[in-house]
Order: C-alpha cells, then structure tokens, then sequence
C-alpha cells in the first residue's frame, strides 16, 4: 500500500490528537463571529465525518471542504472558493501546516498563518514566506493578522 492509502486508514485516524486547548480557542472564534472552515485533502470524506466527530470538532465548523490529493493548492483554494462563494479572501485568514495551504491561501488572496503542527518543520514553512508562523493553533491572533 502507499502512503496515502495507509495514511487514512481507521486505526491511523485513531492516533490523530488535537493540540492544546484547540476546541476552547475555535469556540472563542465562532463566538466572535468568525466562520470556520477545514479545507483538507482526503480521499475517504466519510472516515474524516468520523474522525471530527470523534475529535468533537464537528460542532465548532462552519464548513468542511474535501478535496483530492491531486488536485494540490489550486484545487484546494477553487474547492473553497466553489463552497463559499460569499468568501472574501481581504477578511480571511488561512491557517495551515502545509506549503499546499500556504499556496492555496495565496491563490485565493487570503492571508496565511502558517503553523508547524504537522510534518513540516519551522524552517521549512518560513521558507515559504507565510505573512505569519507559529508553532500551534494556541498562538494565532486573529487581531494581529489584520
């Protein structure tokens, strides 16, 4: 099997742990009035139902948007686009672990708050020049990026 088909099997998905107080800071957005949005590239949407659900994420989304592995940042940023179309990119911030979202939040004129919660490293993701870099959710400021 590749990676990709390993990757998003039940019992790897089972293994995924929410950062610190992730729930307590996406509750504090929405009460603010901030839409949220998971834009995430998957193959299996009904096993990531599952897994949101499990990690109690389901109910602090507005939006979730799938879209394929190959479709990369352009296809990313469109698939949004497409979910939202009141979406304006001047009021948004992308926040992501990826050079895909880093891509995808350009692409659609968005500012991008990059954070290194995933496989990508500091130096890596600063290489990419997002217009803000964190080590985790826990510290982005939605003040500060406007």
């Amino acid at each position: 099997r590749t990676f990709l088909e390993r990757i998003e099997q039940p019992n790897l998905l089972n293994l995924d742990r929410l950062q610190p107080d992730v729930i307590e800071k996406l509750s504090e957005w929405r009460k603010q009035g901030v839409r949220l949005v998971l834009a995430t590239m998957r193959r299996y949407p009904e096993r990531l139902k599952v897994q949101l659900d499990s990690l109690g994420l389901t109910e602090v989304l507005d939006y979730v948007v799938v879209c394929e592995n190959r479709s990369k940042e352009v296809g990313k940023a469109q698939r949004v686009k497409s979910a939202i179309p009141d979406l304006r990119p001047e009021h948004c911030l992308w926040v992501g672990d990826t050079e895909v979202d880093v891509d995808a939040a350009r692409a659609l004129g968005c500012q991008v708050w990059a954070v290194t919660t995933g496989e990508r490293t500091m130096s890596y993701l600063a290489s990419l020049s997002p217009d803000f870099l964190s080590p985790g959710l826990q510290f982005v400021d939605l003040e500060h990026s406007r």
